[in-house]
C-alpha cells in the first residue's frame, strides 16, 4: 500500500486502539482531573502516541488517526493544560510533542501535551537504535558510507544520526521534528538529547512540591545480551546507571500543587 493510500485510511471512522468505552473513560478522567486543580496528567499507555511516519504505524496510536485526533483535540479544545504520555514499546527513549491533524494532508495543531516513550531495562531483540539504522539502510536513508560511520561511532554519536534520520522522516510528513524545542512548552534540555535509543534503562518523573517544575531523567546502562549475562553476570549485575538525558518542564500557570496518575491503559 503507498504511503498516501495508508495515512489516508487511518482516518477510516472506526478504526479503534482504546474502543469508545476506554477512550471516553480517559477523556473524563482528564477533565476530572483539570477541573480539580491537578497539574501534571501522567497517561501511561502501551503504543506511543506521537509520530513516527508511516513504517510500522499499524502498531502504534498513529495508525488509528481518527481516535487519536479526537483524544487530542479534545485536551486541546478543552484547555487541560500538562498532559504527558508515558508510552513504550519501541525499546529506546523519544520525546516529542503532540499534535493532531483532523483530516489526511490538513494542517497539525498544537495540544501542549508532550510524550515521553521510555525504554527497556533488557531486550532480547535489539534497541531501537540500531534497528532503526538497518532499516534506514535499506531503505535508502542511510548510504553505505553513512552506516559504516554510523557503526564506528559511540552511543551518544550514534543516537544524534538516529534523531536526524526520524527528524527528516518527520519532515517529510509534515510533522514536528522530535524534542521540545520550539513547541511552546517551557522546557530546557539540562542534559543529553530527546533521543537515547542505544541503552537499557528506566526514566524517572519528579515533580517538585513547591514549584510542580517536572524533571524527567532517564538513567542508562551499556546493554548485553544472554550470552554476556552467562559470561560475567557479576559485572552486568553491578553495571552503575548514568544519567544519559535530563529535562525539565515548567507547568502552565494557573495550576496547583496536586498531581494524578491515571490508569494504564490497554488495546482492547
Amino acid at each position: 500500500m503507498k504511503v498516501s493510500a495508508f495515512i489516508s485510511a487511518t482516518f477510516t471512522p472506526g478504526r479503534t486502539m482504546l474502543g469508545r468505552r476506554q477512550l471516553d473513560g480517559l477523556k473524563a478522567d482528564l477533565q476530572q482531573a483539570q477541573d480539580n486543580g491537578i497539574t501534571w496528567k501522567f497517561v501511561f499507555i502501551s503504543e506511543p502516541v506521537q509520530n513516527f511516519g508511516a513504517i510500522n504505524a499499524e502498531d502504534r496510536f498513529e495508525g488509528y488517526a481518527v481516535e487519536r485526533t479526537e483524544l487530542l483535540q479534545y485536551i486541546a479544545q478543552n484547555n487541560i493544560t500538562n498532559v504527558v504520555f508515558v508510552a513504550a514499546d519501541v525499546h529506546g527513549t523519544v520525546v516529542n510533542n503532540l499534535t493532531y491533524q483532523v483530516g489526511p494532508g490538513q494542517p497539525q495543531q498544537p495540544t501542549g501535551a508532550f510524550e515521553v516513550i521510555v525504554g527497556p531495562a533488557a531486550f532480547l531483540d535489539g534497541l531501537f537504535g540500531p534497528v532503526v539504522a538497518n532499516l534506514a539502510f535499506q531503505a535508502g536513508l542511510l548510504s553505505e558510507q553513512e552506516k559504516a560511520f554510523y557503526d564506528t561511532q559511540n552511543q551518544a554519536g550514534k543516537d544524534a544520526i538516529i534523531k536526524q534520520v526520524i527528524d527528516h522522516i518527520l519532515v517529510a510528513g509534515g510533522y514536528d521534528t522530535i524534542g521540545l524545542d520550539g513547541s511552546g512548552i517551557d522546557a530546557t534540555l539540562v542534559s543529553g538529547d530527546y533521543v537515547r535509543v542505544h541503552k537499557y534503562g528506566w526514566t524517572e518523573f519528579a515533580i517538585d512540591e513547591a514549584t510542580q517544575q517536572l524533571t524527567v531523567t532517564t538513567y542508562g546502562i551499556e546493554p548485553y545480551g544472554y550470552d554476556d549475562f552467562l559470561a560475567d553476570p557479576e559485572t552486568i549485575i553491578n553495571q552503575d546507571p548514568v544519567v544519559v538525558s535530563q529535562f525539565v518542564v515548567n507547568p502552565s500557570a494557573g495550576e496547583s500543587v496536586s498531581r494524578v496518575y491515571l490508569p494504564l491503559i490497554t488495546r482492547n
